[in-house]
């Protein structure tokens, strides 16, 4: 069985297993008024948040399907 390479976010989900890109709430990665991680990130010159040395900054609090719990896991709170 061949499988095609998985579309990763900006935001660092999977775009087939992201409830707002199945529902068509989001383009996958396009800047949009729901998402601004996409736009910050192109702004910064990098490809995915985990690559920012501000990860996890408060877009990804605010508008990011992360849960806020995880985040702070990995920012070590």
């Amino acid at each position: 069985m061949k499988k095609g390479k998985l579309k990763i976010g900006v935001c660092g989900l999977v775009c087939e297993k992201c409830p707002k890109y199945i529902k068509k709430e989001c383009p996958g990665c396009e800047p949009t008024e729901c998402c601004p991680l996409p736009e910050c990130a192109n702004k910064k010159g990098i490809d995915i948040c985990f690559n920012c040395k501000e990860f996890p900054c408060n877009l990804n609090y605010q508008k990011g399907l992360i849960v806020s719990e995880l985040l702070d896991h990995w920012k070590g709170n």
